[in-house]
């Protein structure tokens, strides 16, 4: 009973840290969407997009770009969320609708309209980040995956070596990881250095960690 009790301890801990970030995740996009100026939240990702030019080769930043602007005309201009955005946020003056209804919070309304649209294409250009260091550190993925496994098949005919806490905090620094790269896609960084290298440390972190699940794994099925 005492050893169930210590192993829960870790884990009410790495739910509170899980959910700390949520909130802080939720407040900065809160920030973002309502009070910063459009004008502010488009420096940052341009300057983003401009300093992965430096980083990667030429033929590749434009593919990442080229990639990110064809899936924000796909889902936010051809599939009208961009039209019904404005039309719904900043209607015609001479239109009795949400405009004058609004008018004390006029200035909040404008920055969600126009910050919804920069951020979405941010998460574009995000995953479209993610997509191209994936493709390029696949291999090296593959290996972190390839050595779990003959770890995990060794393991299988010796005795002990494997550890269900020790796959357990496998796990959870796993879902920290995923909550990390969802928090990449879609908050500003706070320097562009930070966002362009954040990347492939996340992809190399993730690989690390899914070569030491497969390897703590139950020894059978």
């Amino acid at each position: 009973m005492a050893e169930t009790d210590v192993s829960n301890e870790p884990g009410q801990h790495v739910t509170l840290v899980h959910t700390l970030m949520l909130v802080g995740c939720c407040a900065i996009l809160g920030w973002l969407f309502f009070f910063c100026k459009p004008a502010k939240v488009q420096h940052y990702v341009e300057s983003e997009v401009s300093y992965l030019g430096h980083v990667v080769p030429s033929s590749n930043w434009h593919k990442i770009t080229y990639r990110a602007g064809e899936w924000y005309q796909f889902l936010m201009v051809d599939s009208g969320v961009k039209n019904a955005i404005e039309r719904t946020l900043i209607p015609d003056e001479s239109s009795d609708s949400l405009s004058h209804a609004t008018s004390k919070y006029s200035g909040i309304v404008y920055n969600v309209a126009h910050n919804s649209q920069i951020l979405f294409y941010q998460v574009c250009f995000r995953a479209s980040v993610l997509l191209y260091w994936l493709l390029l550190m696949a291999p090296l993925i593959i290996g972190f995956m390839v050595d779990g496994y003959y770890q995990w098949h060794i393991k299988r005919y010796t005795f002990g070596h494997v550890s269900t806490n020790r796959y357990q905090i496998w796990s959870r620094i796993w879902v920290a990881l995923a909550l990390l790269a969802t928090l990449y896609v879609i908050l500003p960084a706070v320097t562009v250095k930070l966002a362009t290298l954040y990347a492939p440390a996340l992809l190399i972190g993730m690989g690390l960690v899914i070569g030491q699940l497969w390897s703590n794994f139950q020894k059978s099925f």
